[in-house]
């Protein structure tokens, strides 16, 4: 039997999050981009209610422990050198949009993100690349987002 932990409402948590951050920014996007954020937003909240019934059962039957388990607050220095440098990858990734951009943000974060994983160099380098022409197709080819031009393009005079 598999014992749920208060450590696998992270993810959820932060999915949560992120949909409301995204609902948030989008204010003065194009009407296409507000109503991906909604179907996109709307997606995650769906999951996180089937998830979160899943909780609520574990919770009925004794199964979910309240308290940290091994994923997050293990002992292991790695383990919480890899928390501390997510979290803040994360939050600065919120601070330096604007000055670097879309495409080479998404594409940092997942680089880290897989890197901090304990993913191989090869592997990261190969997820951040696609998800970062996905992501640059999606929002900018296909659906026509207008994100803001980055700050250190104006300095380096290539805009």
């Amino acid at each position: 039997m598999k014992r749920g932990g208060i450590d696998d409402l992270v993810l959820p948590g932060g999915a949560l999050a992120y949909a409301g951050y995204y609902l948030y920014s989008v204010k003065e996007f194009p009407l296409e981009a507000q109503f991906t954020g909604l179907g996109l937003s709307g997606l995650l909240l769906v999951l996180c209610l089937i998830f979160a019934f899943g909780v609520v059962r574990q919770i009925s039957r004794g199964e979910f422990e309240f308290r940290p388990g091994t994923k997050l607050a293990s002992d292991g220095v790695l383990n919480r050198q890899r928390v501390l440098l997510f979290l803040t990858t994360a939050i600065g990734i919120l601070f330096v949009f604007q000055a670097f951009g879309f495409a080479a943000l998404l594409f940092f974060q997942v680089l880290c993100c897989t890197l901090i994983l304990g993913v191989t160099l090869k592997r990261a380098m190969v997820s951040a690349v696609s998800c970062t022409l996905v992501g640059y197709l999606f929002f900018k080819i296909a659906i026509g987002v207008r994100f803001p031009e980055p700050y250190i393009l104006t300095l380096l005079g290539v805009n």
